[in-house]
């Protein structure tokens, strides 16, 4: 796209002339809207697109089939839960996209994708206006690395009660005289199963996470 022309005819460029499919077609219309914020509105084959800023020139109504316009609105979905997981869902909602680069470039989408009704709002924000995003232990799951270091120790405790227990009961077992042997075993039963209990519990707990953005309205967030 030439960078003399404006945001309005980045877009008409952009939406007639996508390059490299739908990936460079999103960054091509966010990079349209640095200077000031864009609408559209999708109607009878047709997307209407109007500066936020108004003005009489501050409009334009490009062709474009319902489902490549559909298809943009899920994309930024996409990256907006990229963002912020789950601030969004595929047929609306406001969220905020990120441009890598440094410094990296912010973005408010507000959409709304239904069968019935297609729109966008894009905004660029200013960094003043960004709204923090939140750190690994206010996420609706913990990072997987700690999750799986607090399930191995969990695991390791349990295991060393209960060869604890089964040793203080071989001691008895035979005159007061222990059994070595039992208690061998009792600790390399121990060695064996704490990776097998603590993957088995790691794997449980990534199903959940995957139920979790499947289905977040139906199986609740964790406080």
């Amino acid at each position: 796209m030439n960078p003399a022309s404006s945001p309005l005819e980045r877009v008409n460029d952009a939406l007639l002339h996508p390059t490299n499919h739908l990936v460079g077609l999103v960054y091509d219309l966010l990079a349209a809207c640095q200077e000031h914020g864009l609408r559209f509105d999708w109607r009878d084959g047709r997307c209407r697109v109007r500066s936020l800023r108004g003005g009489p020139d501050g409009m334009i109504d490009v062709p474009l089939r319902k489902s490549v316009f559909r298809a943009i609105l899920a994309r930024l979905a996409v990256l907006c839960n990229e963002r912020r997981p789950n601030s969004v869902s595929p047929y609306g909602g406001q969220g905020e996209v990120v441009v890598g680069g440094y410094p990296a470039k912010v973005f408010r989408v507000e959409f709304v994708n239904t069968p019935d009704e297609q729109r966008l709002e894009l905004t660029h924000v200013s960094p003043e206006a960004i709204v923090p995003v939140p750190s690994q232990s206010t996420l609706p799951f913990p990072a997987p690395r700690r999750v799986f270091v607090n399930y191995t120790a969990a695991a390791a405790a349990i295991l060393v009660v209960a060869v604890l227990a089964l040793t203080n009961a071989a001691l008895h077992a035979v005159e007061g005289e222990v059994d070595w042997a039992l208690v061998g075993a009792l600790v390399a039963l121990a060695a064996v199963l704490v990776p097998v209990i603590a993957s088995v519990s790691y794997l449980l707990f990534r199903l959940w996470q995957w139920l979790f953005r499947l289905w977040p309205g139906r199986m609740g967030t964790r406080e």
